[in-house]
Formats: structure tokens, sequence, C-alpha cells
């Protein structure tokens, strides 16, 4: 299957699930919700996953070979006709992210602080994470796993403009598709043939993850 709208359903609904994943096991214990927990929550099922996706390409020749291209995350894989499938999708994702900014601010403050607010944390999570199921699901149905910009471009704004989530969603929405013309350019020029984008990106997002875990160290209990 190579055409976008056969799978893009099961894009949507692998986004859903591993965000309603993420969000569970970063919400429990102590330190819940920070974060580095949020961050490392991710990484360790993406790891998980990306385990149980090689098991499965391996076992089937065919199926690699679908898939070699496309799992290393490219932009060069898909034509028009994919992006325009998923920007109404990525339209809806940004809109219900831009509107849920002054929640997230609220909800910055600590849970106990933003219900003495009036706001309500888990409907917050719940509309976030609709928002999260399509941006993610629709960029990676037509560009595949292409890891760490949406690590990268957030924590890159939230160092230039500071907590306010608002400026962070501006800041992210024009850092992201740069940091992503960046690494293109440099995956084309480091060697005589092309390197796929999502390889170039994991090399730049890794150090950010050390650096983030070096500079919000997470306290013994």
């Amino acid at each position: 299957v190579t055409d976008i709208s056969h799978y893009m359903w099961w894009s949507f609904a692998g986004a859903t699930i591993t965000s309603v994943a993420v969000f569970a096991i970063g919400n429990t214990g102590p330190m819940r919700g920070s974060p580095v927990r949020m961050t490392l929550s991710g990484v360790a099922l993406g790891a998980v996953l990306g385990g149980f996706t090689s098991a499965v390409l391996l076992t089937n020749s065919e199926v690699l070979e679908r898939m070699r291209g496309w799992s290393a995350g490219t932009t060069a894989s898909q034509p028009l006709d994919a992006t325009l499938s998923i920007t109404p999708f990525i339209v809806v994702g940004l809109l219900i992210a831009v509107a849920s900014t002054r929640a997230l601010d609220v909800l910055s403050l600590g849970e106990a602080a933003a219900v003495a607010m009036g706001a309500h944390p888990q409907r917050t999570r719940l509309v976030v994470l609709i928002a999260i199921a399509l941006l993610a699901g629709g960029a990676t149905a037509a560009a595949g796993p292409i890891g760490f910009i949406g690590l990268l471009a957030p924590h890159l704004a939230r160092m230039i403009v500071g907590p306010h989530q608002g400026w962070i969603m501006a800041y992210s929405i024009v850092l992201a598709p740069a940091v992503l013309a960046v690494s293109d350019v440099i995956g084309r020029v480091i060697t005589s043939g092309e390197v796929p984008v999502g390889v170039v990106t994991a090399f730049v997002g890794a150090p950010l993850l050390i650096y983030m875990v070096r500079k919000y160290r997470i306290p013994e209990v």
C-alpha cells in the first residue's frame, strides 16, 4: 500500500494511542507531568515501538523493501497530493492547539492552582491530545517518522520567548520548518548522495535531549 489515503487513518490511530500512553506514563508517580518525565516517557515508548516495528519488518522482506525509505523520515517520498490530503487535519490541529494555549498557561502553574482558578485540567489534556493526534498523525503519514522536530522546535522557542504558551506556539510554527529545512540541506551536502532528513534531525535532537536532562534534573525522592 503506497497511497496515503489507505494508511492515513492508521497513522491517526497510532498517534492517538501513543499520545494516551505517554500521558498515562508521564502522569504517574513523583514529578508527574514534568517536561523531562514526559520526554523520557515518549523516548522510552518510542524505543519499544521501534523495536516492535523492526521485528515485523525483518520477518517480511516485501514490507521491509517498501518501508525502507519511508521509515527513515523524508520529505521527498510523497507527492504534493499527499500534503493536500493531510492539510485539513493539520489546520484543525493547529487551530485547536492555538486555542488551548491560554489553558496550558494556567495548567503550567500546577494542577491545584489551575483548578482554583477555574480551569479544567482533564478537559484541557483531552483537547490537547486531539491536537497532538491530528498534527503528529498527519505529519507522520505524509513524511514518515522524522524524529525530534517536535522536541527541538518548542524548546528552542521556549529559550527565546520564555514560558508563555502562545508565543511558544507562534515561534514553533516558524522554527519547526526552519529546522527541517536546515536538516534537509545538511543531509544533501554531507555526502555525495542524500541522507534522509529524519536521520539528520535525530543527530541534532539527541544532544538537545541530553541538555534537557542535565539542565532539569529530577530530584531524588
